[in-house]
């Protein structure tokens, strides 16, 4: 009997692992079709609450500076950057998903046809929110220049600290 109730735990988490993950690589998908389509808004719904917060005080803050300066380019005068480069990418890949502890990794590969060569990938950082997985940052790649890669939360956060 226990034999038989350990099992069926087994066999619970193995398949909620792959529901975790078929999840993570959904939502990765629906976040590449937003990319390719340069649609800032459509990624909205895929973000936590949390994330949604720190980016709806950054575009507060963006407008003030906005009005205040209008011949400034304010700091988010191109939008929140959901990627590394805001040139529209032809193409956006999700990788494998990696379970981290409390969330989940997936990066995303994003590719241009008429310049292979400057393709790169970013890191989705997910976590479970109200039931369902969410974005709740984006890790950027590094600079050519070597530095540690930044976040979409480090980027929201420091932009107004100059």
């Amino acid at each position: 009997m226990i034999a038989l109730l350990f099992g069926a735990l087994l066999s619970i988490a193995a398949t909620s692992g792959s529901w975790a993950a078929d999840g993570a690589v959904q939502l990765a998908v629906a976040f590449c079709k937003t990319r390719t389509a340069g649609d800032a808004e459509a990624v909205k719904p895929l973000l936590t609450r949390s994330l949604l917060a720190v980016i709806a005080e950054a575009e507060a803050r963006n407008k003030i500076i906005a009005e205040a300066t209008p011949d400034e380019k304010p700091p988010f005068g191109d939008g929140i950057p959901y990627q590394s480069f805001p040139d529209l990418p032809d193409n956006c890949q999700p990788g494998v998903p990696t379970e981290r502890a409390g969330r989940t990794e997936i990066p995303v590969s994003y590719s241009f046809r008429q310049s292979p060569d400057a393709s790169w990938t970013d890191t989705l950082i997910l976590v479970s929110s109200g039931g369902e997985v969410r974005i709740d940052d984006v890790r950027f790649m590094g600079a050519p220049d070597g530095s540690a890669p930044h976040s979409l939360r480090e980027i929201l956060h420091g932009a107004f600290d100059q």
